[in-house]
């Protein structure tokens, strides 16, 4: 009788330990998926904390740098320095100017572009353009969350291959503008140019319309998952410091994980992006915080583990609780 009692209860704390254990690890996968569910919510679909990291992103050198090429492509490609001054030397030696007059247009051609390149430098260094960026941002997000959402007319969006991208024409609108206040007649000639830059790729987009809805219902509803198989997980084991170390040490390894990933991705993202240094300055504004926010769960489930530890019955901890004791007697 004693021995069938005894297997009973020996199964019934098998049971009990499965269901924890089971409870414990849903949850802990729940807190690890709700966090990036929250994330993407917070920092991707609501359009004020987007144009705050992307705001920030515009004050990065080598972002303002990338602009600054963006924009020169399509001056030059726009005024054409080179068919311009072979169309003057062409003029000037047909009035019988020396064939010395070429390099001396190059040169003058070459001083202009100088101008414009300096003038833009300044323009982008000023709050100015930060102001303009931050406009054209907020219109193409609010644009493309009604297409994500299914709220609005997705023709208004600004895209390239349903990429969410800046108009850079103000930049442009705004240079000539400043150039012409200098006296610069040149500048007359630079036209409305069609210049823009992807803040977030073109493969993003129809992936977060297809998860938006998930996203929504992660976000909202796992974190109180979460928390109800976690005090189950700790109800239902038969020893509860033991069921919290091991909802600790799950909490420890997943996040660890994680945050683990997300490193490697960043690295992967720097190394294929050489050519192209504003990516990695773009994706660290993104994605950083939740990095750190995966660290800090690592942290969490870590002291968790060290303190179910701490507590226990095990010689190295008594020794510790006991030693901790004598110093603060």
């Amino acid at each position: 009788m004693d021995e069938q009692r005894e297997r009973v209860s020996t199964t019934a704390r098998v049971v009990r330990w499965t269901a924890a254990s089971l409870a414990c690890l849903l949850a802990v996968l729940m807190i690890v998926t709700a966090t990036a569910a929250i994330f993407v919510r917070q920092q991707f679909f609501d359009t004020d904390n987007f144009v705050g990291t992307t705001s920030q992103i515009a004050r990065e050198k080598v972002v303002r740098t990338a602009v600054e090429k963006l924009v020169m492509d399509e001056v030059d490609a726009k005024l054409d320095t080179g068919r311009l001054v072979d169309k003057a030397t062409g003029w000037l030696e047909s009035k019988g100017a020396p064939a010395a007059v070429e390099p001396l247009l190059e040169a003058a051609a070459a001083s202009a572009r100088e101008s414009i390149e300096d003038e833009l430098r300044s323009f982008l260094a000023s709050d100015q353009f930060v102001e303009i960026w931050d406009a054209a941002v907020r219109r193409a997000h609010t644009a493309a969350m009604s297409v994500i959402r299914a709220t609005g007319d997705d023709s208004v969006v600004s895209t390239v291959g349903k990429a969410v991208t800046v108009d850079l024409g103000e930049v442009v609108a705004q240079l000539k503008q400043r150039l012409l206040e200098r006296k610069f007649e040149l500048a007359e000639r630079i036209p409305a140019v069609d210049a823009t830059m992807v803040i977030v790729d073109g493969d993003v987009v129809p992936q977060a319309q297809y998860y938006a809805e998930l996203i929504e219902l992660a976000a909202d509803w796992l974190p109180w998952a979460a928390v109800v198989l976690l005090i189950a997980g700790l109800v239902v084991a038969p020893d509860r410091r033991r069921g919290a170390l091991i909802a600790g040490a799950m909490l420890t390894v997943l996040a660890g994980v994680a945050t683990v990933a997300m490193f490697v991705v960043q690295d992967d993202v720097s190394a294929a992006s050489a050519n192209r240094p504003a990516v990695p300055v773009i994706l660290e504004a993104f994605t950083g915080s939740l990095r750190d926010t995966y660290l800090t769960l690592t942290i969490v489930g870590a002291v968790l583990v060290l303190a179910a530890w701490l507590f226990g019955p095990s010689r190295s901890a008594t020794r510790v609780r006991g030693l901790g004791r004598r110093r603060t007697a």
